[in-house]
């Protein structure tokens, strides 16, 4: 990626528009700090991992959040993403006890980045782990947030 596409990423965000961050997209552009900073947490080959693909429960925690409000606990059938990296502060919406890292992860969750908004989530191995239903309303709350602000009743 070019030093211009990284600025105009930057910049987009910073001033006001949404970004999405979906599964793996967070182990893009390695070398980049700044991108993982979007990201809030990201993915490092050799650190981040899975264990077997599984069913797992989800529990919502952003019960208030636009994007999650109204959605209760489910189980879904994915990979759950584990030991992400980063510090900034982020606000979760959905996590998961990882039997892989032996800790809760988060997978969703929100944050802004200048005055744009980043929504970021782990979900989406493959079709499969997309037909849950509350997986797609999520995801599709997520970027309706992410570019709007709000998500329509």
């Amino acid at each position: 990626i070019s030093d211009q596409a990284k600025e105009n990423l930057l910049k987009f965000a910073k001033e006001g528009k949404g970004v999405v961050i979906q599964h793996l997209a967070s182990a893009s552009f390695a070398e980049w700090d700044e991108y993982k900073k979007l990201c809030g947490r990201y993915w490092k080959m050799k650190t981040s991992g899975h264990g077997p693909r599984s069913v797992f429960e989800v529990k919502v925690i952003g019960k208030e959040h636009p994007i999650t409000k109204g959605i209760g606990a489910f189980k879904t059938d994915d990979e759950l993403y584990a030991k992400l990296l980063g510090d900034e502060p982020i606000e979760v919406l959905a996590q998961a006890d990882s039997d892989w890292s032996n800790k809760t992860e988060p997978l969703a969750f929100v944050r802004p980045y200048g005055q744009g908004r980043v929504f970021h989530h782990c979900f989406g191995h493959d079709a499969k782990a997309l037909a849950t239903p509350e997986v797609r309303k999520i995801i599709a709350r997520g970027v309706e947030w992410a570019a709007t602000g709000k998500v329509a009743e």
